[in-house]
This record gives structure tokens, sequence and C-alpha cells, in this order.
């Protein structure tokens, strides 16, 4: 399991915000990260990955904007 940063950053690439461009898949950091989390934090964050996928974009474009 990679650290938050890990993950931080293979999100933001896989909602387009690369700082390096790829060419290989990212897959799902977020589902990635959420399956190494214990069982009971897990089911408490209760997260709509796609609900999260948008705000974390929606953000990032603000303060790019």
């Amino acid at each position: 399991m990679g650290g938050l940063l890990y993950y931080a950053c293979r999100i933001a690439d896989t909602l387009g915000f690369a700082a390096i461009d790829s060419k290989t898949d990212p897959g799902s950091p977020i589902q990635e990260y959420l399956d190494h989390l214990p069982s009971p934090v897990r089911d408490r964050l209760n997260i709509d990955i796609s609900e999260l996928q948008f705000l974390i974009a929606s953000r990032v474009n603000a303060l790019e904007s």
C-alpha cells in the first residue's frame, strides 16, 4: 500500500490533472485506497466514488481558475 500522497497523485492523474503525461491507465486509485482500509472504517465512510471524483475535480478546477 502506498501512502496518502501516492494515492492523491494517482487520483489527480485519473481525474485529468496529471503533472506528467503517462500512457498507462491509472485504474481506480480511490477504490484501491479504500480496499486497503479496515472494513469498519471503509463502511463508516460510505463513499460514492463518482461523487467524490466530481467534488475533487470541481475543487481543483476552482483553484485553477
